[in-house]
């Protein structure tokens, strides 16, 4: 043995420790404690399915706090003797990556291809984004080095000779493989839909990929016109940039206040075309007004626009009601190319506008469209166009003849039709009684109204206005309550109700409220004198408004005001009018890398088909096991959520290559007659067709670069002498040529597409194990043992991803082609392939079990940010606490469950680091004397243990080993459940309460022998000397089995700490295991019947209240520990007569006496 330092001097040691661990060990010639050594049956071995950090750049806390709790676990499975694969991956592909690159090199990929191209004078298209691919591969590299640096400095337990990259060649292979087995089966295919495009990385989304954001923004309000009588109709949209995509007004059929649009009968549903038609504004487009009961009639007026494509909603009504498509959005966010295009016949120019959907049959003026689109729309983006659309509707409202505002008890519309009703006016007006009616006019105001609102609303005059306030009867236009003014808009309809008015006004003026009465024509042509006024009024609650209205056209300044003018003139100095709008705060789907919100765009991609099978999906997610078991519920709320099927192409560069090729006839007298096979690929796609997928062995390919089997290129004499024979264009001289074994020449395009990132990441349990499935195996020996994996540790704002989508994958493999006696493929009714699942449920899920995190928290329990600065960066943590007590912090944490930075818990950390190294110093000052002991007696390591149960005779040692067996046994059930924070707090407490606190100071006077204090100056026989020095091989051998014991516990925790005491006090069991981390060595103690009793826990709890009693009193009365007791009376139920001996001791008592019917504890001075 050798003896412990002064003090612990973490850095060092760690370092030391870490250079060890990867330098020793060898199993099945592999070299390295933590090496996966292959070598056990697969019930003897543990698969983590290790998440791969995906490579951005940024090195976080949340590395540092989930990966860890995945150690804590590897660690205990590896001492309790099962072979660990505890991998490494990186995610480094795809547009995380792309991202960083982008962000290191300052510019976007594509500009990068094309400078570095020119740069080098490269002419070859078929390099597919290669120097910025050469340039992610170079960013990459230094990134993972990074990594695997923290990850050694942590301390992970990771077979590092088990790394693999998600863009390495083997993980193509296998990833490629994927697709091709789901192809195979009917389960990819490519579809012309519309998809989530996200416009600042100009690619293609899956539903997985888009989170959502709360962001301010404006809802507008917006007339369109009723086809058949030009009444408006208010729509209300947040997107008034998609006005030209407007391909349907939408309403609900039960909203009474449009039953009048409803000219035909809806299905069952209430749902359908209700025949009436409504005009765009701007654009003059005639579009259908459609019932469905998705719109909302309790939202703003209760009329939507349905656009192409707006958000989620609008594809919906598109696809369900099949409307044409009006797709004005680019890939890059760039509104109105491609749009128009027009062509001259006989003198006149004739314009196609999408693609003919807008012509002369629905549009007012083809004209006026195309010049107010090209105007205001083309080549912009989607802010200026929406400010573009919002002035030019501006202008519009400033120059239109404005409606009369309606009476009181009728609605807009009946106002201006002329509309009556049964009731005179009064009987109308009294019945207002409620606030529905209020509802109904604020949903229905007037042009004039709206301005007025505009102007005053959100407390812009310093004052709170409200619109449309019942008051008693009455319900008045516009009302300050803090300043007891009304205002009042006055169509010309109050001509006729004079005695109505005067009623209404003395009534309200009797409540305190002061009138300003306005016709709507004086408000209009004087908005900022009378908004000055109201200004005035609301300043001076004295003032009384003016009776006679002309006297506001001078404004108490004295300021001149210019003459009324012509609604219909186009003078600089008009007011303009704004359209109404509110400001609202929203949820917005955004891409979750940029951020930036998402589009709908048509484009082809592919797509796994899963929206078809959510509850095969739930089932499988079930039959994983998940801790905790709560976070199960968040997958099966994403299946049932689903609304797309999973798209896994994408517009990117640094990916995995999608293996297909697609071929066209070079005759174009044949290329109609090549289709898409039984693929169930829409031919009107493409007139293409796609190649046989190549084989597994040929993996991966490069489509851009190779050409499948069975085909060969053709040079360029070869294709000139080809150009010649068959007459065609010579452009496809600069297109690959292939001809097959038939002699038919076929123009080759390599898809272009890579995969998207999680395709590849899915299925990282099978990147481990070397095969897609039980069939599909590049290794089927290993793939055999490692799959399925045992745990998936992973966080929980990742389920919806990486742990959906592994599952996805790992079911929809284990899928099998329904075969006929001769081998042929069976089909379903619907043409598609007939698949049956997979008899071995266990080859259908991914992993057994699942250990689910939480977030890492700032201290003040919000996100970790720059813009906070709150960020905490983990490779200065590790130096400047250590990675023990980093650790420990990460264990602070319970399963699922998000943690924060804490100072308080790194100190507590650091207090158990130094209070374990200080108590084995303790507890080891005299394994000398045990040593000598076991080695005079010839004991081996082999049965050493066995043998130091035998010298423990102490009843307070029984005691406190029972009790240790008994925490062993609760750590064990706790980490088998993965509960590795419960293992540590029930290790923690009986360290500090019963061993610390207790236990040293019951045994501290045996552990001395004849050394201690007390029998320095006593004269003792040979048979009191012979059990004192039994006493303390009692106290020793029970302190080296508890120490010895408690390192291992504790080893997943602080690795290095234990490691170090563990391999200088026991130096012969280290030498022979090499390491407390070692296979097999986990935390045991032999059978304990001979030195256990049924009551010992028990008498051992009330020990352990006697010493506190004692401690109590000494302390409420200002004494020391040490202070002599001359006798402690103690009343127990128990038989406590063994434990005398160590209560004088630990209590300083001269006497103890066992009395009865009194307190547990009499102190006697």
């Amino acid at each position: 043995m050798t003896e412990l330092t002064e003090k612990y001097h973490a850095k060092t040691i760690e370092e030391k420790w870490q250079k060890y661990w990867q330098e020793n060990g060898k199993i099945n010639g592999k070299t390295g404690i933590y090496s996966f050594g292959n070598d056990l049956k697969k019930e003897q071995t543990f698969v983590i399915d290790t998440p791969p950090p995906t490579v951005s750049g940024l090195l976080h806390m949340g590395h540092i706090f989930s990966y860890t709790q995945a150690d804590f676990v590897a660690r205990f499975k590896r001492m309790k003797g099962l072979d660990v694969f505890y991998p490494m991956g990186f995610d480094d592909n795809g547009l995380p990556t792309e991202r960083l690159v982008e962000k290191i090199i300052g510019k976007k990929a594509m500009v990068y291809e094309a400078e570095e191209r020119q740069k080098n004078n490269d002419q070859n298209s078929n390099k597919s984004g290669g120097y910025f691919v050469a340039k992610c591969r170079e960013v990459v590299a230094e990134a993972e080095a990074e990594f695997e640096e923290l990850f050694k400095a942590i301390a992970l337990s990771v077979d590092w000779s088990e790394k693999y990259q998600t863009i390495s060649p083997e993980s193509q292979k296998i990833s490629q493989a994927s697709f091709i087995d789901l192809f195979n089966k009917g389960l990819i295919e490519k579809q012309n839909q519309p998809v989530f495009w996200d416009i600042s990385d100009r690619t293609a989304l899956a539903q997985a990929d888009i989170v959502d954001k709360e962001i301010e923004g404006e809802m507008f309000f917006i007339n369109f016109a009723i086809a058949d009588n030009n009444l408006p109709l208010e729509i209300m949209t947040t997107r008034p940039e998609l006005l030209p995509a407007c391909v349907a007004v939408m309403i609900n059929g039960a909203d009474q206040r449009y039953k009048n649009l409803i000219l035909k009968n809806l299905n069952n549903e209430g749902e359908g075309e209700t025949g009436s038609y409504a005009i765009t504004p701007i654009f003059g487009v005639k579009v259908k007004i459609i019932a469905d009961n998705s719109v909302q009639m309790d939202k703003g007026t209760g009329v939507v626009m349905c656009c192409t494509f707006g958000d989620e909603t609008d594809v919906e009504w598109w696809e369900k009601n099949k409307l044409p498509l009006r797709a004005i959005i680019g890939e890059g966010g760039i509104l109105g190319g491609g749009v128009i295009s027009k062509s001259s016949s006989k003198n006149k120019i004739e314009w196609d506008i999408f693609a003919g959907n807008i012509n002369e049959s629905n549009c007012l003026d083809v004209e006026n469209f195309v010049e107010v689109f090209q105007r205001i729309v083309v080549g912009n983006t989607i802010k200026k166009t929406r400010e573009l659309i919002i002035n030019e509707l501006s202008e519009i409202l400033s120059k239109s003849s404005i409606p009369n505002s309606p009476l009181e008890g009728e609605s807009e519309l009946q106002s201006n039709s002329g509309g009556k009703s049964d009731k005179n006016f009064a009987q109308r007006n009294y019945e207002l009684k409620n606030l529905s009616r209020s509802k109904e006019l604020t949903s229905n105001m007037t042009d004039h109204e709206k301005i007025l609102w505009y102007k005053i609303n959100n407390d812009q005059l310093g004052y709170k206005f409200s619109r449309q306030q019942p008051i008693g009867n009455y319900i008045v236009d516009f009302v300050c309550f803090e300043k007891k003014l009304i205002i009042e808009l006055d169509g010309s309809g109050h001509a006729e109700k004079k005695e109505y008015d005067t009623n209404r006004d003395q009534f309200l003026q009797n409540q305190g409220f002061r009138i300003l009465r306005l016709a709507n024509n004086e408000f209009l042509e004087n908005v900022n004198g009378i908004m000055d006024y109201i200004v005035e009024l609301l300043k001076n609650s004295q003032l009384t408004p003016h009776q006679n209205r002309l006297a506001i056209l001078t404004p108490p300044q004295g300021r001149v005001l210019k003459p009324s003018m012509d609604l219909n003139s186009n003078q600089q100095n008009q007011t303009p009018v704004l359209i109404k709008s509110q400001k609202i705060t929203r949820f917005v789907k955004c891409a979750e890398r940029s951020g930036v919100p998402i589009e709908f765009l048509i484009r082809p991609q592919w797509y796994i088909k899963i929206r078809d099978k959510k509850e095969q999906l739930k089932r499988k997610a079930h039959e994983c096991n998940w801790y905790p078991e709560y976070m199960r519920v968040r997958i099966e709320q994403w299946i049932d959520g689903l609304s797309r099927d999973w798209c896994i192409s994408r517009q990117r560069f640094f990916g995995v290559k999608i293996p297909v090729w697609y071929l066209t006839n070079v005759n174009p007298k044949r290329s109609s007659q090549i289709g898409w096979g039984n693929h169930n690929f829409n031919p009107e796609l493409y007139e293409k067709k796609i190649t046989p997928i190549p084989d597994e062995k040929n993996l991966p390919i490069d489509p851009i670069a190779d050409i499948p089997d069975g085909y060969k290129e053709l040079n360029i004499a070869q294709k000139e002498d080809l150009i010649k024979e068959l007459q065609i264009d010579n452009n496809i001289q600069e297109k690959r040529i292939v001809k097959d074994c038939d002699g038919e020449y076929w123009i080759l395009e390599g898809e272009e597409d890579v995969l998207d990132t999680w395709a590849t990441s899915s299925i990282t349990p099978q990147l481990s194990s070397k095969g897609i499935s039980s069939e599909i195996c590049f290794d089927k020996a290993r793939h055999d043992k490692l799959f399925p994996a045992d745990m998936r540790p992973q966080a929980h704002e990742i389920i919806r991803t990486w742990a959906f989508y592994t599952i996805v994958k790992a079911y929809l493999h284990s899928l099998e082609i329904v075969k006929d006696q001769d081998g042929n493929v069976q089909k379903n009714l619907d043409g598609s392939i007939k698949l049956q699942e997979n008899s071995q449920l266990i080859q259908t899920i991914p992993w057994q079990n699942l250990m689910i995190s939480g977030w890492c928290l700032a201290s003040d329990k919000t996100k970790m940010s720059k813009s906070k600065g709150n960020v905490i960066t983990p490779k200065g943590l590790i130096e400047e606490k250590s990675a023990d007590v980093v650790r420990y912090w990460a264990s602070a944490s319970s399963l699922g469950a998000d943690i924060a930075y804490s100072e308080e818990v790194f100190k507590i950390g650091q207090k158990l680091i130094t209070k374990i190294f200080n108590s084995a110093k303790f507890c080891s000052q005299h394994f000398a004397v045990l040593q000598n002991h076991l080695t005079k007696n010839n004991i081996s390591l082999a049965n050493q243990d066995q043998y130091l149960l035998s010298l423990i005779t102490s009843v307070s040692d029984r005691w406190i080993i029972n009790k240790f067996q008994q925490v062993i046994l609760q750590y064990n059930q706790q980490f088998e459940i993965y509960e590795y924070a419960k293992a540590r707090e029930i290790l923690e407490e009986f360290f500090w309460h019963y061993f610390c606190d207790n236990y040293l100071e019951i045994c501290k006077v045996r552990s001395y022998g004849l050394n201690a204090e007390k029998y320095l100056q006593s004269q003792l026989n040979d048979q009191q000397k012979n059990q004192i020095i039994a006493d303390q091989l009692s106290s020793l051998a029970c302190l080296n089995l508890v120490l010895k014991n408690i390192l291992k516990l504790f080893a997943v925790y602080l690795p290095h700490l234990c490691e170090e005491i563990y391999s200088l006090i026991f130096v012969e069991e280290f030498t022979q295991k090499i390491s407390i981390h070692a296979r097999g060595n986990h935390a045991y103690l032999p059978s304990l019947r001979d030195i256990s009793s049924d009551n010992i826990l028990l008498i051992g709890e009330e020990i352990l209240q006697i010493i506190f009693a004692v401690r109590k009193f000494k302390s409420e009365n200002n004494l020391s520990m040490k202070t002599t007791v001359s006798l402690l009376e103690i009343s127990s139920k128990l038989d406590i007569k063994e434990f005398v001996g160590d209560l004088c001791n630990v209590c300083n008592a001269l006497q103890i006496k066992l009395v009865s019917n009194q307190e547990l504890v009499k102190v006697i001075l």
